[in-house]
């Protein structure tokens, strides 16, 4: 009798599991606040923006730890943007989806990716204002916020935060550009470097 019990309450659990990004980041508690048509590694696809009153770190845990298995790899189509310092308890998750993905195109020929790093996802707003690249790097996170801040120093970026060698959220302009670099804790040591770079109008 127990376990006719506890068999559908074990096939809910299963097969409730999202099966989009944005399914992913509802189911955390996200506020949906924008979407838009996007190129996703050179197809069409759509960009989902979500809100969060927790730590990016808090909400990369809780993913990673969502699906039942401790630690899991996040799930893919989601990337996490920290709001203000790294203890703030606000962050962005943003959902990328299309229904095919081509190879990783770097969208900026202007500012060529730090040396070793190769993105595993790139998308750019239809409006050509705004790019967005991430991919995992085998540095330590604190070593990956070094190489980019001296990388971007090179190519004629100024950081306007503060030590923005040391937090998980670093802002650059060059003339009237933004760029917004985020390094997050990933697998093995490693990280999850992410940049958001948008032109004005």
């Amino acid at each position: 009798m127990r376990h006719a019990l506890l068999l559908p309450l074990l096939a809910a659990f299963f097969v409730r599991q999202p099966s989009t990004p944005s399914g992913w980041l509802r189911r955390q508690g996200g506020q949906c606040v924008q979407e838009q048509d996007i190129t996703l590694n050179g197809e069409n696809g759509t960009l989902a923006v979500f809100a969060f009153d927790v730590t990016a770190d808090a909400l990369l845990a809780s993913l990673r730890n969502s699906g039942g298995e401790a630690n899991a790899a996040l799930p893919p189509g989601i990337f996490i943007l920290p709001c203000g310092a790294p203890e703030a308890p606000q962050c962005l998750a943003f959902a990328v989806e299309a229904p095919t993905r081509g190879e990783p195109r770097w969208p900026w020929p202007d500012l060529p990716p730090q040396g070793g790093f190769e993105p595993g996802f790139t998308a750019v707003l239809n409006d050509g204002r705004t790019g967005f690249a991430s991919g995992d790097s085998g540095l330590s996170p604190a070593s990956a916020r070094t190489a980019w801040a001296d990388h971007l120093a090179a190519c004629g970026w100024t950081a306007v935060s503060p030590a923005a060698e040391s937090t998980s959220l670093a802002l650059y302009a060059k003339d009237s550009e933004v760029l917004a670099l985020t390094v997050l804790d990933g697998e093995n040591g490693g990280c999850r470097v992410s940049l958001l770079r948008r032109k004005p109008r």
